[in-house]
């Protein structure tokens, strides 16, 4: 079992949910909903790809 922060969790969350919906997924679009710094989200994204968490949902994350 993988172990998630919330913070990582929610992250994930967000991510699949903007892609069933059609919705872009940005670095910039993430860091104003979650009200966190791009650089943390860029680091989060990077710790899920490592762990090989929604790598589906999250590999496409651009700028």
């Amino acid at each position: 079992m993988i172990n998630l922060t919330d913070f990582e969790r929610k992250l994930v969350q967000i991510v699949r949910n903007r892609k069933i919906m059609g919705k872009e997924v940005t670095i910039s679009i993430l860091s104003k909903l979650m009200n966190r710094s791009k650089q943390e989200i860029r680091e989060t994204v990077n710790k899920l790809k490592e762990k090989n968490v929604w790598l589906g949902f999250i590999q496409n994350v651009h700028e």
